[in-house]
């Protein structure tokens, strides 16, 4: 006799797994076994089963390996005694009185693709001068700080594009204050387009997961701590929480308390190393720092910058410049922090005469400092500024650090 055996594959959420591979094992098979996918729905089916049956399902693909703990040899038991339409429900589902009811699936988790320090801070990301095109908000002048706020086929489309321009790093902006993106008027990222949000911190490291998925090498993580004084506790209380909650993510991670409100911001500026302390202590094994314009971090020159200074804590330091205004914000910033640095001609002969300390040559407790051109003309781009005036001042930063990877 036979009879038709289906599959419900669900997690112990409730959620429908689709793209299970399903594999109903036994000597009584033809073959040995059936095989079967499911849909989105979760569902497969064999159409003729013999019966009585006794052998075992194996799941795999979309699900981890399913079976029985005690022997990871074989998959988990099943027993159909007799000839009725059975369903096997691998998780919580309606049920007729004749199914088999099975542990939940879970889905299949990728081995980790742990990244080197020098390409969390040292990997490609694109903050001016590329557009992106999403379902949403159509071609978009492109500023990472709103993947929070795209939907997750825009954030697979984003990060296919973002790839494919040979960006490596998943800049995210966290959305646990409820706050808009960036509430001023007449540019892109407008609070009447990002609003509000509210996310949890599940939701943040999801994201994370999410962006290592999707096959970028490492995430910058900006946190909400970007309001001068305001921030500081902000910015503790989520590097606090966050810790913990990413685990093994945090060697693909970098947290960053704020934007150009955290240097100059925080006072006294000994908050500047407590957070890298702390955010360590919560489990952050990268911690980056951006500063404002023509402000190197923290005031006391090359001793601030060695294996027992007080930036000591930091790996990377990501620089916010004037935009096509040159002056000594850029020139005497690029000559201390971005060796080997290149005078340009606009630069006069008698202004800051070489030779000029390297402020990071003595390194970190855990290797080289690194330090980024990253905000130089985000505040025009996304308001109107072209492409090809990005790429002039982006050339122009080039010369002068020819050897920085500019954001």
């Amino acid at each position: 006799m036979q009879t038709a055996v289906a599959i419900v594959a669900v997690t112990t959420a409730g959620r429908a797994l689709a793209g299970v591979l399903a594999y109903l094992r036994s000597p009584s098979l033809p073959g040995g076994f059936l095989f079967a996918i499911t849909n989105p729905d979760g569902y497969a089916e064999w159409k003729d089963v013999p019966v009585p049956f006794a052998g075992v399902l194996e799941l795999a693909g979309s699900a981890q390996w399913y079976g029985d703990p005690n022997n990871p040899k074989v998959g988990c038991p099943v027993s159909i005694p007799a000839a009725e339409n059975i369903t096997l429900r691998c998780g919580p589902s309606l049920a007729n009185p004749q199914d088999i009811l099975l542990p939940a699936v879970v889905p299949f988790k990728k081995p980790l693709r742990v990244p080197t320090r020098e390409q969390v801070c040292l990997g490609r990301t694109t903050q001016q001068g590329l557009r992106i095109t999403t379902a949403q908000f159509g071609e978009m002048p492109w500023w990472g700080a709103c993947w929070a706020w795209l939907t997750p086929e825009d954030r697979a489309s984003a990060a296919a594009q973002l790839l494919a321009h040979g960006d490596t790093i998943c800049l995210i902006q966290v959305a646990l204050k409820g706050w808009a993106l960036y509430d001023e008027p007449n540019q892109f990222y407008s609070a009447d387009k990002f609003p509000p949000i509210t996310q949890t911190l599940a939701q943040t490291v999801a994201l994370c997961q999410e962006a290592m998925d999707l096959g970028f090498d490492a995430v910058w993580l900006f946190l909400d701590g970007d309001d001068g004084n305001n921030g500081y506790p902000v910015a503790i209380e989520q590097t606090n929480a966050l810790g913990p909650l990413l685990g093994e993510l945090n060697q693909c991670v970098l947290q960053i308390p704020g934007w150009d409100g955290v240097f100059y911001g925080y006072d006294p500026v000994s908050k500047i190393s407590d957070f890298a302390a702390q955010a360590r202590a919560a489990g952050a094994i990268y911690v980056g720092l951006e500063h404002s314009t023509g402000h190197i971090p923290l005031g006391e020159g090359p001793t601030d910058f060695t294996p027992t200074g007080r930036m000591a804590g930091y790996d990377m330091i990501l620089g916010e410049f004037d935009g096509t205004t040159h002056g000594d914000s850029t020139w005497q910033i690029l000559a201390r922090m971005a060796q080997p640095y290149v005078r340009p001609p606009d630069q006069p002969n008698g202004d800051d005469p070489p030779p000029v300390s390297n402020y990071l040559s003595a390194g970190s407790p855990r290797g080289p400092f690194y330090y980024r051109i990253f905000e130089y003309l985000i505040y025009q781009y996304v308001r109107g500024m072209s492409d090809a005036d990005v790429a002039t001042e982006t050339a122009y930063l080039q010369t002068c650090s020819p050897e920085q990877v500019i954001c």
